[in-house]
């Protein structure tokens, strides 16, 4: 059964961010949104993309944000640091090509380290908001010092895996997993001798 009340829940919220940030859902003014919106940040991550599941940008005033929704009733995700949608905020910042309003390209080259970016993930269903910022030098500098080196190990094979329950359950190579197969036998082998 879908459950519309959710659906009216994270929308309101849209509404009411795009309004906040100055803009109008319907008639426009200076925060553009868009619904579904694909994000690159393959500068900082090797084939790094993704769908925004929303995005409002004040060119003007300086803001960026992402907001995620998740549906799921299963597993509460807290937005404080999360690195996916810090990730979705990253392609936002980072834009997806020439003219595009964003990132570096907002504001005069002496101030867009300053610009707030904000992210933000809705669960309804959990009757949950979460929201978290940073500014745009800062989300740059976790991406360059942070994330490139990761990804730049993973990408070569190296680096250390650290299965767990947690962070394994949504990974897409959890079922042919070396270093799963393994923790997963060490927690059998602790459990039953």
């Amino acid at each position: 059964r879908f459950d519309w009340d959710s659906i009216d829940s994270y929308v309101d919220y849209c509404v009411a961010e795009v309004e906040r940030l100055g803009g109008n859902y319907l008639t426009g003014g200076d925060a553009v949104w868009q619904a579904e919106r694909a994000v690159d940040f393959s500068e900082f991550v090797p084939m790094g993309k993704g769908t925004a599941d929303f995005t409002i940008v004040n060119a003007k005033t300086g803001v960026i944000k992402a907001i995620d929704l998740k549906f799921g009733t299963g597993v509460a995700v807290d937005a404080r640091g999360n690195e996916q949608a810090r990730l979705y905020a990253l392609g936002l910042a980072c834009g997806n090509g020439p003219g595009d309003p964003v990132g570096r390209t907002i504001g005069s080259t002496a101030d867009w380290q300053d610009i707030k970016v904000e992210w933000a993930i809705h669960q309804p269903r959990l009757n949950y908001v979460g929201e978290d910022e940073t500014t745009l030098g800062e989300l740059f500098e976790w991406a360059e010092e942070y994330v490139k080196p990761r990804a730049e190990m993973a990408w070569r094979g190296e680096g250390e895996l650290s299965p767990s329950e947690e962070a394994c359950r949504f990974c897409r190579a959890a079922p042919t997993c070396r270093a799963r197969f393994e923790y997963n036998r060490d927690v059998a082998l602790a459990e039953f001798g």
